[in-house]
């Protein structure tokens, strides 16, 4: 059961086709085994893959992209597997798509697009000079 499951999640088959192997493995249909097809790799960091994010961006991918393969790598630092052409798409920390150069933020010219798919941190920045740190703060503003 494991190996189906992993067949549908990791390697981008089809319920269906994953199904027909396993009742032709059975001798109760004709078939064959899964052909194997390229996979479009989605990095992931340590310990995202089968998190609520991970899962939701690969069904997302899966849906865009029905007719090709998806398969997740799990990673210590998922957008290097993008600097090195590892994969193709990766699920990483929002900061690891940029870098500083002279001191400003800018985003990593190796990154095509960096879109938010859900929320797990806080940034909080303060002006150099302000007095007291966060602790004096009153108010913290998010976007839309």
């Amino acid at each position: 059961m494991r190996g189906l499951i992993e067949a549908v999640e990791s390697r981008g088959f089809s319920p269906a086709e994953v199904a027909a192997e396993a009742l032709s493995d059975l001798d109760l249909i004709e078939g064959g085994a899964l052909e194997p097809r390229p996979s479009l790799r989605i990095a992931a960091g340590m310990g995202a893959l089968g998190g609520s994010e991970a899962n939701r961006a690969l069904r997302a991918v899966r849906r865009a992209l029905p007719r090709r393969g998806v398969a997740c790598v799990e990673t210590p630092r998922a957008a290097n597997a993008i600097r090195t052409r590892a994969a193709r798409l990766a699920l990483a920390p929002v900061i690891d798509a940029f870098r500083l150069r002279e001191g400003v933020a800018e985003t990593d010219p190796e990154f095509e697009a960096v879109a938010a798919v859900g929320s797990t941190l806080v940034h909080a920045l303060r002006a150099a000079d302000a007095a007291g740190g966060l602790a004096s703060t009153e108010r913290i503003v998010t976007g839309p």
